[in-house]
């Protein structure tokens, strides 16, 4: 059975987080899918699945919400299903950092289009890409010339935001896996007192689906699943 693979995120208010995690379990599990669904009250953060009908018939669910009819679904295939289990359930946040000041949900930094930025890179703009990732997710690939963090976990981002030896006014591009960690690491970087901070509309996978090859990215992209590692074609290497 071929899979479809899916992740998304949505920073927005959500009132009752049990009562949405109750159906999403029922729904997600009606139709067979694995994967995790984290919910709270700053919004949704998911990876789930499953059979590619079953799939897109839970995409068409999602949408039904109008806090969610606008989620950026990002989609790669597999030969099976890189999940064990179903997980479905409510934390304090879906991103884990501490910071309430920090909320995506009233105010976003503008994105820039992954085919926007593969052009900004093939005619050499001055900008800076800043990887939001952890250490040893850019020890597995990342863009050339991207600025590597050295972060053990998410928390340690503010940090290094503060510590940032750059031009306040430098044009700043930042990407991560899927986008989710961009959307508070670029407002960082922005309170952080950088004036020129964007992020990468659906990061990494999300230029990968729309710049075939993956030109300026060198290596592959590490997923939170079984398959782990993803070439530039949202492949793993089992499946080349």
């Amino acid at each position: 059975m071929e899979a479809r693979n899916i992740a998304f995120y949505k920073f927005v208010k959500v009132d009752e987080p049990q009562a949405l995690c109750e159906i999403f379990q029922a729904l997600a599990s009606s139709l067979g899918l694995k994967g995790t669904l984290l919910i709270a009250t700053e919004g949704i953060n998911g990876m789930f699945a499953g059979a590619i009908e079953d799939v897109k018939k839970f995409e068409a669910e999602l949408f039904k919400d109008p806090r969610f009819a606008d989620v950026l679904i990002k989609v790669s295939y597999s030969k099976k299903v890189p999940f064990q289990r179903l997980r479905v359930k409510v934390k304090e946040e879906v991103l884990t950092l501490g910071l309430p000041e920090i909320d995506p949900a009233k105010e976003t930094i503008p994105y820039i289009k992954p085919k926007e930025l593969k052009e900004a890179l093939d005619r050499g703009d001055d900008l800076a890409l800043v990887d939001i990732r952890n250490d040893f997710e850019v020890n597995h690939g990342t863009f050339e010339r991207a600025i590597n963090p050295h972060t053990k976990s998410f928390s340690e981002f503010p940090e290094f935001a503060k510590d940032l030896k750059l031009d306040k006014e430098k044009k700043i591009v930042t990407f991560c896996t899927g986008g989710i960690r961009c959307e508070k690491g670029a407002l960082i970087l922005r309170r952080a007192g950088f004036k020129n901070v964007f992020q990468l509309e659906g990061g990494i996978l999300e230029y990968f689906s729309s710049n075939k090859g993956g030109a300026h990215f060198s290596g592959k992209c590490f997923v939170f699943d079984e398959r782990e590692l993803l070439n530039a074609n949202l492949q793993s290497d089992s499946e080349e």
